[in-house]
């Protein structure tokens, strides 16, 4: 099974649709003679969309010297002979600017008419993405190996676990209602939330990303911020502070001045000052000091 975007005007995919085929001219035989029956097709409409709007499966490739496209018909003339048929797996619903799945910092290749995408932990990211964005099961798009190469390794989840019961910590010693993977509407858990009392809403929640996709953490804590009015925080490992900057300034903008970005060094810090300053007032406290 092999991944490819396919890249097209919106008029061009508007077209398409219709019958569900896709066409390429002859300087990309090459990757259309690598075409098989169920490779999976993302579908990538150029600007001003600029984004993903579904997802497909190759059924069967012909080559055609009938005039479909727009262009093709004006002309009286074949351009894009090497095409293909496909069954729609999702397909966003219009107007798809505003459905659209974002991809911009995947740096996917979408240059071409049919792009090969390779690249397992892309793929995963893309998928998980429109997971969230769609709220579809895209497991099924997923080769074997493709899942076994999204689940996060064992180092990084033990370093995740660390720092978000640091943070839980660190809002119990202040006294806040600190709890760790609370659950959100249709989206799985927030790593941590504090709250002031127990019946209330999340004053302040936080979601740590040591790796991987950044871009389902960002939904959570938008999704937090939208219903409740939270004030949300990035905990990252501080390599990710401009993929997360980038993320922020694109498809989050409408909490961009609302987002608090902090590293996990700055959490371990405050852990540990927090964890001698509790030490010291422990011990003045003791009759034995």
């Amino acid at each position: 099974m092999r991944f490819w975007v396919l890249s097209g005007s919106e008029e061009h995919w508007e077209r398409a649709l219709k019958e569900n085929k896709w066409g390429v001219g002859p300087n990309l035989k090459k990757r259309w003679d690598k075409l098989s029956p169920g490779d999976v097709l993302a579908f990538y409409v150029k600007a001003p969309i600029s984004e993903v709007i579904g997802f497909g499966i190759v059924e069967q490739s012909a080559e055609e010297n009938t005039p479909y496209w727009q262009e093709e018909v004006e002309s009286n003339q074949v351009i894009w002979p090497f095409r293909w048929y496909f069954r729609i797996e999702h397909l966003c619903e219009k107007p798809w600017k505003e459905n659209k799945v974002f991809i911009k910092d995947l740096k996917i290749e979408i240059r071409a008419g049919l792009n090969s995408l390779t690249n397992k932990d892309v793929i995963s990211s893309l998928l998980t993405r429109a997971n969230v964005a769609w709220k579809i099961d895209v497991s099924r798009l997923l080769a074997p190996e493709i899942i076994r190469t999204a689940k996060v390794e064992e180092k990084p989840v033990r370093v995740h676990d660390k720092i978000r019961d640091m943070i839980r910590e660190i809002g119990e010693v202040d006294n806040w209602i600190a709890e760790t993977e609370y659950p959100i509407e249709d989206l799985g858990d927030l790593d941590v939330v504090w709250r002031r009392i127990p019946t209330g809403n999340p004053t302040y929640v936080f979601e740590v990303q040591i790796g991987g996709d950044i871009f389902q953490a960002l939904v959570k804590l938008k999704h937090a911020f939208d219903e409740w009015n939270s004030i949300p925080f990035l905990v990252i490992d501080k390599k990710l502070r401009k993929k997360a900057r980038d993320n922020i300034g694109g498809a989050f903008h409408q909490i961009k001045d609302k987002i608090k970005i902090i590293t996990t060094e700055e959490i371990e810090e405050l852990y540990n000052i927090q964890s001698k300053d509790k030490q010291i007032k422990d011990r003045l406290k003791s009759p034995f000091c």
